[in-house]
């Protein structure tokens, strides 16, 4: 695991409950994003809000698919400050 990865994945040590996740995403890309990419979570990646909640790590690897190294660690900044 790279070291940045370490850095951005301590982020996220607590599971924060699904509409934290929500609001960071909105707060970060726009609101109403969190929409667009829970449905391309669960139509592309097969990925349920459960699953994002139970797996914080998939849910990491898939959001630095969808947008970069940058964006995915805006997002779990703004997760963790969300908490």
């Amino acid at each position: 695991m790279r070291r940045e990865d370490r850095k951005v994945t301590t982020l996220m040590v607590e599971k924060p409950d699904i509409e934290k996740i929500k609001t960071a995403i909105d707060q970060t890309l726009g609101e109403e994003t969190s929409e667009l990419v829970f449905r391309t979570l669960k139509l592309v990646y097969h990925i349920d809000e459960d699953t994002i909640v139970s797996n914080p790590e998939l849910f990491r690897k898939k959001i630095k698919r969808m947008f970069g190294d940058q964006i995915v660690e805006m997002i779990l900044k703004a997760i963790s400050d969300n908490e």
